[in-house]
Formats: C-alpha cells, structure tokens, sequence
C-alpha cells in the first residue's frame, strides 16, 4: 500500500520474502556454484537516503525497533570500510506518524507487525525490486512474526537483508547460512536457512563492490544487466580512488564490534609493514597474513582455509607493528575477539627498506 506521498507500488517489481531464521522452506536448494544474483546499481550522487516509516497504527510496538534497523543497514558501512576504504555512508530519516517526508529517499523501510501487515505471520520482511529504480525502492521489515516479538539482532539483520536488496544485491545460492540467502517461489537458495548468519559474508561484500566499486555508494556505479551473477572466487572490484589499480597502501580508520574484523588486501609483494593501534572497550585482537584466495570470512567464522600470522603474539594487545614477506594478493586482517567495541587505526604498507 502507499507510504505517505512518495510511496504506492510500481507497475514492474519482483516481491523478495525474506526469511532470516525458522523453519526453512520446503524443497532442495538448488544444485551449483556459490554466487550473488545481482538486480542494478542506483544512480546516486550521494549517499543513499532512507526513510524508516514506523507503522503509525502499530507505533507502540515498532519504535523499539526503529534504532535496531539503522544498525543494520550501517553493517554494510561498518564491512565494506573495512574490507575495501572508501565512503559508504547512509543519511536516515525517521518519519513520526502524522509526518510526511523531508526529502525524496532512494528506499524506504517500513516497519509494521502482523496486525498492520499480514505478510509479517508468513516472513520477515519483503522488498519490491524493480528492474531499474526511478523512486523510492519499498521495503517492510517485520517487528514481530507470529504474533511475537523479535529480538533487536534479528530485526537488524533483516533490515540489512532488505536495505541491501534494495539497493541493488540479490540472494547468495549454495553458500550454506549466508546473510544473503532464503527462498525464491518456495525453494531455498541454499541449505541452512534456520542458521543462518547475522552478518555479511565476503562473498557479500565482493558482489556490492562489483556493483559500485570500492569507493561507495555514489557514481560512478557499474552498469548491471538485471538478474546478473557474481561467482564466488570471481576477481575483486580494486580499491578506491586508484584509477583501477591495486594500492599497496592503505590508512586503516575502522571501528569493529565484537567479532567483526577488517582487511586490507596487498596486491604487490614483498616487504609489507603494519602499524596498528586500538582503544575502546575491547582489549583482545588477533592480526593475520593470510595468502591469495583466501575465504576470509570462512577462515574468520570457521576457521575454514590455510592462514599463516607474521609473528608470535599474546591474546591481549593494544598496539602492534611488524613487518612481513607476503606474496601479491595477500590481506591484513584484524579480529576483534573482545566483549566490547573498539577503534583501530593505522597503516599497511609495502615497506621500501630491505
């Protein structure tokens, strides 16, 4: 239905029904490779604007959740800053009932319950997806299923879920739990469904750059052919602001929950230098050389791939800096294996003196 003056159906949209958590629908996952359907990417000449439209005859019960679905939708800020740099930024705008936009959003993020929305006893959110955006791209993110209420962590994961489909990223197929999966006319798009991750996945994180390079949200953007496909171990999209070649220097600004990390790949080898620094809450990271190829969200959540560090260290560490013989390809990654939230901040470099 209608959002307010901006919102109403389009005429040419596909309804992608999100199921973050329970029972997975019946029927195999598909057979094949891992990859990411990819829909466009949004001609944006700055950050993406989004509107959060509380239901107004369910405000009581969904205002609880406005906070919650902005967390989400800045995951995305919060991993692609740290996996690539650039600027990936979102401007919110909290719509109160009674009010009407203050400016035209790209996506709008309703949130309702089953008494407002029928669809939030059957899943947990739906976006329309046209072929190509001219207005705002409607999405609804569930505050309760079944008549309960769900947790903050799921409602933010499904906001991401949502937000990022919006904006032009698909359903991940045949990579188990990933963030990105769920089912398409009844058939999951990958084993897993009632476990799945809360979090983005690298396999995530390369097909956003794949639509809007490493540099953000903003233009230029890659052209995209709807319902194209982004293979897992296909080429990453190269950093930011080099004239599309690899850097092999990098400032490190990036903030990191408990158990997010971030990384800074080297795309020429030799001698790479790290300095980095932490202060906040947490006390306790991990640093890692991992070579070429590595699945780095796999080794981070699973443990999954060969790794190698650069040094001997203890768990607890503020502050490090070393210096390592890496091949071309490799990444820095830092985990943040603490209880709480912290800053890091520093550099990875070629280092010029043998």
């Amino acid at each position: 239905d209608p959002t307010l003056q901006l919102g109403g159906s389009c005429p040419d949209t596909i309804p992608l029904f999100i199921s973050d958590s329970g029972p997975a629908p019946p029927g195999p996952a598909p057979a094949g490779d891992q990859y990411m359907e990819l829909f466009y990417s949004m001609d944006l000449h700055q950050s993406p604007r989004v509107a959060i439209v509380p239901s107004p005859d369910s405000y009581g019960e969904v205002r609880g959740h406005i906070v919650p679905a902005q967390e989400g939708i800045l995951m995305w800020k919060q991993y692609m800053e740290g996996r690539y740099g650039g600027d990936w930024d979102v401007t919110f705008e909290v719509v109160a009932p009674g009010s009407k936009f203050g400016s035209r959003p790209d996506v709008v993020v309703n949130l309702d319950t089953g008494d407002t929305h029928a669809g939030c006893d059957d899943y947990y959110g739906v976006a329309s997806v046209p072929r190509q955006p001219d207005g705002p791209v409607q999405t609804t993110v569930c505050s309760t299923y079944g008549g309960e209420r769900r947790s903050d962590a799921d409602v933010s994961a499904t906001a991401a879920h949502e937000f990022i489909h919006a904006v032009g990223l698909g359903h991940a197929f045949n990579k188990a739990g990933d963030m990105m999966c769920s089912a398409e006319d009844g058939v999951p798009t990958c084993d897993r469904l009632d476990s799945k991750q809360k979090t983005p996945s690298g396999l995530n994180l390369e097909a956003i750059a794949q639509l809007y390079g490493a540099d953000g949200f903003r233009n230029p953007n890659a052209p995209v052919a709807y319902g194209d496909r982004f293979p897992a171990g296909a080429p990453a999209a190269p950093p930011a602001g080099n004239g599309g070649r690899c850097l092999d220097e990098y400032d490190v600004r990036v903030s990191l929950e408990p158990g997010w990390y971030a990384e800074r790949q080297i795309c020429g080898g030799g001698h790479v230098h790290y300095s980095l620094s932490a202060s906040g809450e947490s006390d306790w990271f991990e640093i890692y050389a991992l070579p070429p190829g590595t699945d780095v969200d796999g080794f981070v959540n699973g443990g999954e791939g060969e790794y190698y560090t650069c040094e001997e260290y203890g768990e607890i560490w503020q502050s490090r800096s070393n210096t390592c013989d890496m091949e071309a390809g490799s990444s820095i990654v830092v985990l943040n294996v603490g209880d709480g939230a912290a800053d890091v901040r520093g550099h990875v470099r070629i280092h010029e003196d043998e």
